[in-house]
């Protein structure tokens, strides 16, 4: 049978172990979270010649309105 000093030894290096290991698994989740995606760029607008009209139109408004301001 273990000697108690040696019981409280073993279960103090259990403990010890355990915190590192899950000291170590939140510093392995914190740099995945980190980590950005790869995006992909997005699929072109197809646009017909009267809906590019009426977007040229509206972005002309919008900015005329800011330098107005």
């Amino acid at each position: 049978m273990l000697d108690d000093s040696d019981i409280v030894q073993c279960l103090n290096e259990t403990i010890i172990n355990h915190c590192q290991s899950f000291n170590q698994t939140m510093i392995s989740n914190l740099s995945m979270n980190l980590t950005l995606p790869t995006l992909t760029p997005p699929s072109p607008i197809r646009l017909t010649n009267e809906q590019m009209k009426t977007k040229r139109e509206e972005i002309t408004k919008i900015f005329n309105d800011t330098i107005s301001m």
